[in-house]
């Protein structure tokens, strides 16, 4: 596990530095932050301590080239709303999901709101038991827990909360991208797939209801990275990268964090319910599902947070499909 809780660092210079990639002269950041040039000197060496890499110029400044996982951490510390939110972050794990459960089974309570994001994953995985493909450093691989005393929220509703965090997340670092939900789980632009959501649902021996939320977003990847392994999945990639846009990792999983911390407390407002189902694709499509062992055939003609896809299927009865167990096979087109 990479942290810099050790050591003292100047994490609104960093976050100066990742926002803004052009030169900066020192006379400039200390202006910005209010503080003398000498000690944006000090702070600029004490960064590369951490890792992080820089590029000089003599007349135009200093730019951040690329920053260690060391400082994700307190970075995230820094711009979180919620103070003592548990973080860890490791270079690589077997699964986010997986550290993240162990975090609810030792600390209980304490853990809820706890992150865990990873370099690099050697045995990510997705919904039904699909394996999750990613490669090192290309994308955020991110996993949260919800410890819920009490509460009937549905894995279906964590999977809405989530999708809608990530797509207004995204939106707001890459404005010029209309993100949409492919129903349940996967966060689409332009028909390809830029991220995945998994939600792990559990009871733990003191009864506490437990979920651990997982999100999988497709950053830095380039067409010519895409495996052929990759390329038999069955809908198509894409990545912010590949979509021209110049996002940062740890912006954007500060970013996710605090819209998933907003939206959750919002979760029951008819607007985010509207705006979720607005960012949907399959309302009102022509479909084919399959549900466990059933294959079913209809119109989509209602999604409910609790209740999950709800079809008119071909005979004319009405199901309500739940989300964690349910896979579109095929859309074929308004009904």
């Amino acid at each position: 596990m990479l942290d810099s809780s050790d050591t003292n660092f100047n994490v609104a210079l960093l976050d100066l530095l990742i926002r803004h990639q052009e030169y900066q002269t020192y006379d400039s950041l200390a202006s910005k932050l209010v503080c003398p040039v000498q000690l944006i000197c000090n702070d600029i060496d004490g960064l590369g301590a951490l890792g992080c890499r820089f590029e000089f110029h003599p007349q135009a400044g200093v730019r951040l080239v690329d920053y260690g996982l060391n400082t994700w951490s307190d970075y995230l510390r820094w711009r979180d709303e919620q103070p003592g939110r548990h973080i860890e972050i490791y270079e690589q794990t077997s699964s986010t999901q997986d550290v993240v459960r162990r975090l609810i089974h030792s600390r209980g309570r304490s853990a809820d709101g706890a992150v865990v994001i990873a370099n690099d994953q050697t045995c990510g995985r997705g919904r039904l038991g699909r394996k999750w493909i990613s490669l090192p450093g290309c994308s955020l691989l991110m996993s949260m827990a919800r410890v819920m005393p009490g509460s009937s929220l549905g894995g279906d509703h964590l999977i809405l909360i989530t999708a809608m965090s990530v797509a207004r997340a995204v939106e707001k670092l890459a404005p010029d991208l209309d993100v949409k939900i492919k129903w349940p789980n996967d966060i689409h632009v332009g028909g390809h797939k830029l991220a995945g959501i998994l939600v792990e649902q559990f009871v733990v021996e003191n009864g506490l209801v437990c979920a651990v939320v997982g999100v999988g977003v497709n950053v830095e990847l380039e067409a010519g990275d895409v495996s052929f392994e990759l390329l038999r999945l069955e809908q198509p990639l894409t990545s912010l990268k590949m979509l021209g846009q110049n996002v940062d990792r740890l912006l954007l999983a500060a970013e996710i964090i605090a819209q998933a911390e907003m939206i959750f407390q919002r979760r029951d407002d008819p607007r985010v319910l509207a705006e979720w189902k607005n960012r949907n694709t399959i309302l009102g499509q022509s479909v084919a599902l399959k549900c466990g062992e059933y294959d079913v055939s209809g119109q989509v003609v209602d999604l409910d947070p609790l209740q999950g896809l709800i079809v008119r299927s071909d005979d004319g009865s009405m199901l309500h499909l739940p989300g964690q167990t349910t896979t579109v096979v095929a859309i074929h087109g308004s009904a």
